[in-house]
């Protein structure tokens, strides 16, 4: 009976201190470990770990490794595989290198400074993905590549920790070359079976079973994937957390059924690895540090050369690799947090008796410290890159003087032809979808006395609106001015302004929300179109439309109606023309007046625009599950001859959000 008081002492303070400290934004590991110091032997002493206990918390520490190894998918990592393996290489070879180095240097031996080497090699995936998600950086070349690097990173630690475990420690009678061949054999059939999991998938499927017989036969297929990989590496002599996590590994692509991962989240993250922080939190004494000044020099020691190797690793490998130093700054506070492995290793060391008490605790708040420090940090260099980037390419909107002459200039037959092909577009585009609509104008501008035909119909329906989104507040100041004309007055009721940077805004918006997005003269502004398609897909409700003219053809002239570009930066002749290639940047630079290029520049009027090919923009858009037209509008609306609209050209690209009714599961697990 006392064994479920414990138990039950256990599940009411995960239960309690995960919501207490969740008011605060305290991650949630934070919240359960320091819940179990407080109920444990170390604080009030209300429960003492005892066998069944010891036995969730085992059992909860093989789930951790196992969702950690859910999370390792290699189906995104072929796009960036250089840059991955450079700063998992890099980075993780600092890491070890001052890890081992401050064990040994702390008076450790050697046993016990390489295993403090490969806790420093590891980082967290699980704290990783959630922070990505919801910034929408996951399928961006930056998240891709810190994802991978990760990866990478966190599947040779365990690598290590299994070798090194065998080697310093003899964990098996096996001699060290025997593992050695067992082990690669193993590594090698883990593969196999990643591989045949899916065909064993289908050859379980009946159709005429119902669908809950199919899900209750997948999870049993799990847990036996599961248990018989924690089996294997038992009888290796391996502790329990290598076969969880490349169980994990195994399984993480063959899982596709947001049913199924919702069952075995709610196993893991509902039951098991909350026992196991608070159950660890209840076996550390943090009054080790107040006892001996050792134990707190010990702790800064620790976390100090963590997140310093850590951050200058991912630091100068992402350098190396050719990122900026904003996002290279990103990637290195992206490495900070130690999570899975560290515990682990906490874990193995208790059970094995090889790590003493002071380095266990200053290990457990090494997990503590960096799961809150390594999110902000990079929470704020994310914050901070996007504000730069923000006034580099868009600096001339926020000048009072330069955002009023532009807003005349767009006041020409041209600006006003490709409103009415845009206008006319979306209504074609939107004949099937049914009131209310939910509309947004990314980079709005100042004009919403265009798009009449749109405009009429958000005004029939009701509840029916669009946001006018523009980063630039004397823009949306002059947009306001325009719609008071009693002409357009009325427009007001379905118009919300949204003084927002474009991607910031559809970070905050819920997911499927969108009918229609829009963007005139701005796609060609942006730098990273991979995080535009991936947060569109998740914004846009299924069948949603992204409307926006774009320009796909390499050749560059020196000038056009309204601008001059700049070829890397340089003037050149106007009966040249540059070949752009992806990526390519043409710094614009506008006239005094449309159409005259003696009139002069309007001063402090540069801004950039990035060309992307035919060929990235389908790749992209079948990457994130869009039907896509790309070509001249005049193919998607019907002539309507009396009106000479129709001699105008004008590229578009039009994106139909085909998701799948079940989406891919979400990684925005409870971690931070």
């Amino acid at each position: 009976m006392l064994e479920f008081t414990s138990f039950f002492i256990v599940i009411i303070t995960a239960l309690v201190f995960s919501q207490v400290f969740g008011r605060f934004h305290v991650p949630w590991i934070i919240a359960l470990i320091v819940g179990g110091m407080i109920v444990g032997p170390h604080g009030f002493d209300i429960v003492t770990p005892d066998i069944t206990l010891e036995f969730f918390k085992n059992l909860g520490l093989v789930f951790l490794m196992f969702m950690a190894g859910l999370h390792i998918r290699f189906s995104g990592m072929k796009l960036v595989l250089k840059e991955s393996f450079l700063i998992a290489g890099m980075a993780g070879a600092i890491s070890f290198v001052t890890g081992t180095g401050v064990g040994l240097l702390l008076g450790y031996d050697i046993a016990v400074s390489i295993l403090l080497g490969i806790i420093f090699i590891s980082s967290s995936i699980a704290v990783l993905i959630p922070f990505l998600e919801k910034r929408g950086l996951i399928h961006s070349r930056l998240g891709r590549t810190v994802v991978s690097a990760i990866m990478i990173q966190d599947i040779v630690s365990l690598i290590f920790l299994a070798i090194a475990l065998q080697y310093l420690f003899a964990t098996t009678a096996l001699p060290l070359p025997l593992f050695l061949l067992i082990f690669i054999i193993t590594l090698f059939v883990i593969g196999i079976v990643k591989w045949g999991i899916p065909h064993l998938k289908k050859s379980l499927y009946h159709p005429e079973e119902k669908q809950g017989d199919v899900f209750e036969k997948d999870l049993r297929l799990v847990f036996a994937v599961l248990v018989g990989m924690v089996l294997i590496s038992e009888a290796l002599g391996l502790h329990s957390i290598i076969g969880a996590f490349f169980a994990g590994i195994v399984l993480s692509e063959a899982i596709t059924g947001t049913t199924l991962k919702e069952k075995i989240h709610v196993l893991a993250y509902g039951l098991f690895i909350p026992i196991f922080f608070v159950v660890l939190g209840m076996q550390t004494n943090p009054m080790i540090f107040l006892e001996a000044r050792e134990g707190i020099v010990l702790l800064l020691v620790i976390v100090s050369a963590s997140m310093v190797s850590k951050f200058a690793g991912g630091w100068i490998s992402s350098r190396l690799a050719g990122f900026t130093n904003l996002q290279s700054v990103f990637i290195g506070g992206s490495g900070i947090p130690q999570l899975s492995t560290t515990l682990a290793v906490v874990a193995v060391g208790q059970h094995l008796n090889i790590i003493g008490d002071e380095l266990i605790t200053a290990l457990i708040f090494l997990s503590i410290i960096t799961t809150f420090v390594g999110p902000s940090l990079s929470g704020y260099i994310f914050g901070k890159a996007k504000k730069e980037h923000l006034m580099e390419n868009y600096k001339m909107y926020f000048s009072p003087r330069i955002s009023r002459e532009f807003a005349r200039q767009e006041q020409n037959e041209k600006n006003f032809q490709v409103a009415e092909i845009i206008d006319r577009i979306v209504m074609k585009e939107i004949e099937n979808i049914s009131a209310p609509l939910y509309v947004a104008e990314l980079g709005g501008g100042a004009h919403p006395d265009r798009y009449h035909n749109l405009f009429n119909r958000l005004l029939k329906e009701k509840r029916s609106y669009i946001d006018w989104v523009d980063a630039s507040s004397e823009m949306l100041k002059l947009a306001k001015e325009y719609i008071s004309n009693p002409d357009y007055e009325e427009r007001k009721s379905v118009l919300s302004f949204k003084n927002k940077e474009i991607t910031e805004y559809l970070y905050d918006l819920e997911d499927e929300t969108l009918d229609v997005a829009i963007m005139k003269y701005v796609i060609d502004h942006m730098k990273d179109l991979d995080e535009l398609f991936s947060l569109l897909s998740s914004k846009l409700k299924r069948e949603g439309k992204f409307i926006a003219t774009i320009n796909t053809n390499p050749e560059l002239k020196s000038i056009s109606t309204n601008a001059r570009y700049l070829y890397q930066g340089e003037e050149f002749p106007e009966n040249e023309t540059k070949t752009l290639k992806d990526g390519d940047v043409v710094t614009v630079k506008f006239f005094k007046e449309s159409g005259n290029p003696e009139s002069g520049y309007i001063e402090g009027s540069e801004i950039l625009r990035y060309f992307h090919s035919a060929e990235k923009i389908k790749e992209l858009a079948s990457r994130h599950n869009f039907d896509i037209f790309l070509g001249d509008w005049r193919e998607i609306v019907p002539e309507e001859k009396e009106e000479n609209i129709f001699e105008t050209s004008q590229e578009v690209l039009i994106l139909t959000n085909k998701k799948n009714e079940k989406d891919n599961f979400s990684h925005n697990l409870p971690l931070s």
